[in-house]
């Protein structure tokens, strides 16, 4: 997949680097309420939306925000009636990949980090989006593990986790607008939940701000 040359338009960020997280190995955690950490004081300056639509009314939003310098992003399946399922996992597009070594990613629900260069598609443990996704958008630069696999030790339907750089002001035309999502447990709310979901995301800006 050809991936878009951006040049980098970030500011430094001064000293006390963060080390990036790379491929460690996925850990068990105890239940988790869903609500994810990963959060900042910093002022939002800017957002953008993505829907993620599926089979059975399901439906994820994904907002990222450009805060302090960092990129937050909050993902929630929204329970209105469709069916629902646990996230475990999000895969994006960097679009200037020269920014990869430094960035890491936090919050409370994130169990595994993977950042390269248009090889991310696999995380292990049920959280992937090969075959359709994998060939038509990905393979992606970024991709993270949520909770753990199944819903016998948490069912996370939102989560909020943070993207960082040690030395760069990250901004949110570095979303190149390829995005995808991993859940498990699909179904109706109170039902069988058997299905999974691997899905792309749809920028609207239309649902800025609501």
């Amino acid at each position: 997949m050809a991936k878009k040359d951006k040049s980098n338009n970030g500011k430094g960020k001064g000293n006390n680097p963060v080390q990036p997280v790379d491929d460690t190995p996925p850990v068990d955690t105890p239940p988790l309420t869903g609500d994810g950490a990963g959060t900042t004081s910093a002022s939002i300056t800017g957002e953008r939306v993505f829907v993620f639509e599926g089979p059975g009314g399901f439906t994820a939003v994904a907002t990222i925000s450009e805060a302090g310098g960092d990129l937050l992003v909050h993902l929630e399946v929204l329970e209105d009636g469709g069916d629902i399922g646990d996230l475990r996992g999000f895969f994006l597009d960097i679009g200037d990949e020269s920014l990869l070594s430094g960035m890491s990613v936090s919050g409370d629900d994130i169990t595994k980090v993977k950042i390269e260069a248009n090889a991310v598609t696999d995380l292990g443990k049920g959280n992937n989006v090969n075959g359709e996704v994998a060939n038509g958008t990905g393979p992606f630069d970024l991709g993270v593990s949520i909770g753990t696999q199944g819903i016998g030790k948490d069912d996370i339907r939102q989560t909020t986790f943070t993207i960082t750089h040690d030395t760069v002001d990250l901004s949110l035309d570095l979303i190149s607008g390829d995005l995808a999502v991993r859940t498990t447990s699909v179904g109706p709310a109170g039902g069988s939940r058997e299905g999974s979901l691997k899905l792309t995301g749809e920028e609207e800006p239309d649902l800025l701000g609501s």
